[in-house]
């Protein structure tokens, strides 16, 4: 879901990975966030347990403070953070953990950038964004590749793209599984158009000189 600065107030933070889907959560007061697919995980070797740091060195140092911590050795689900969410609530108190923002409004009450990533809780949506500090996602028609699970999915429309000011993409959302947004810099990207083709149809204009991309392609 990227960087969000969670200010200066209690929180209720929860990070997964899940060997079967093979994607990381992100749970902040009860709100997740799902990565796209990540490589599988290799053999892992003994190591330290270092809190506070990302490495050795040190680098990566954290600032703030922690008053529990809990390393669990197999999948947790969605009900089970759950239930510690409340356990924390009850045991800490003064947590967010009731009333959540979620990953698309910052601690200060503003949106998150349209290009965040968030879980809108619905199964039945896809391509699940902020859009003006909500959670949106869309609802495929029947017989729409959704039943097909594709790792992939790339649709046209307004709510699946992030334009700049002149109508160019930088972000095609992923309704696949895979969650892999695919991305243009500032020069060749192509043009979304409403009214792309039988003037009612919706499109992202290619003439031989525009690009998007996904670096690091799993699947």
């Amino acid at each position: 879901s990227g960087d969000q600065d969670l200010g200066t107030g209690l929180h209720v933070v929860a990070w997964r990975f899940s060997p079967t889907t093979q994607t990381f959560t992100l749970t902040v007061d009860g709100v997740h966030s799902v990565s796209s697919r990540q490589p599988a995980l290799g053999p892992l070797t003994n190591m330290p347990l270092i809190v506070g740091a990302a490495s050795l060195l040190p680098t990566g140092m954290f600032k703030g403070d922690i008053s529990e911590l809990v390393i669990v050795q197999h999948e947790v689900t969605n009900e089970q953070v759950q239930y510690f969410n409340e356990y924390a609530d009850n045991t800490w108190n003064g947590l967010f953990t009731s009333t959540p923002q979620g990953p698309c409004i910052k601690y200060n009450g503003q949106p998150s950038p349209n290009t965040t990533r968030c879980n809108d809780g619905n199964p039945s949506t896809v391509g699940d964004h902020c859009s003006a500090g909500a959670c949106v996602g869309t609802t495929p028609r029947p017989g729409s590749p959704k039943e097909l699970s594709p790792y992939g999915w790339y649709y046209a429309s307004e709510q699946d793209v992030v334009t700049d000011q002149i109508g160019g993409v930088s972000t095609w959302y992923d309704r696949g599984t895979g969650r892999q947004d695919l991305l243009s810099s500032y020069v060749g990207r192509p043009p979304f158009d409403a009214d792309g083709w039988n003037d009612a149809k919706p499109t992202l204009k290619f003439t031989g000189s525009q690009v998007v991309k996904r670096q690091g392609w799993v699947g």
